[in-house]
């Protein structure tokens, strides 16, 4: 879709009376078709997504009583892109600089596996996973909002971001979801790693045929 409408624009462009424009509007558009063939080629071999929480799982609100956090709001069809995500083969782990029940609880339900918390260097908790399961930096993307995240978006593959991070971190991403942190963000960032992976089609038909057939990541 996005190159059916960069195409429109290029004819746009080429209809311009002043030929000048319509020309430094063609190049504009063929850099943005380049660029956007480069972050889908990125896109294609990540193995491995790495998430924040606060501000890129949730909204970035934390509740909190005298004693302990008292709760978080997830989104859904976040959840339910991270849990695609899974059945696809993908391995999907949180980094996140704090410490809560509720993050295990809701890792636990979508099947996350790797949870590493109160992280106070996200450098060296990336490291670790990488090792653990034998991955690059070039197959990894990772999804930050704010500026501790920067250490780790600057290095990796595929760098991610909401549409609410703040502007030191999309200056630095590849792909910036349209969607606000607890709001869609992760769906739309996990659709396109998919759907650049050919995986997102198989994900439809398997949806549509259930409960006749099981789903089996394949």
């Amino acid at each position: 879709m996005v190159n059916a409408m960069l195409l429109c624009g290029l004819m746009l462009a080429c209809e311009q009376q002043d030929c000048q424009y319509g020309k430094k509007q063609f190049i504009h558009f063929l850099k943005i078709i380049k660029i956007m063939k480069n972050i889908e080629k990125a896109a294609q071999i990540i193995k491995l997504l790495v998430l924040d929480v606060d501000g890129v799982m949730t909204d970035g609100s934390i509740y909190l009583d005298a004693e302990q956090e008292l709760f978080k709001s997830f989104n859904a069809k976040d959840g339910m892109g991270i849990s695609c995500a899974i059945r696809c083969g993908l391995q999907v782990a949180i980094i996140t600089g704090r410490c809560s029940p509720i993050i295990r609880r809701r890792a636990r339900e979508l099947g996350i596996v790797e949870v590493c918390e109160n992280v106070k260097e996200k450098r060296s908790a990336l490291a670790e996973l990488l090792q653990k399961y034998n991955l690059s930096l070039n197959e990894t993307a990772y999804v930050g909002d704010d500026l501790n995240d920067l250490p780790v978006l600057t290095q990796v593959g595929l760098a991610c971001a909401p549409a609410d991070a703040v502007e030191e971190v999309k200056q630095v991403c590849h792909f910036v979801a349209e969607k606000k942190g607890g709001g869609g963000a992760v769906r739309q960032i996990t659709e396109f790693i998919l759907n650049a992976r050919g995986d997102w089609d198989k994900i439809v038909i398997a949806e549509t045929r259930r409960p006749d057939g099981a789903w089996d990541g394949k």
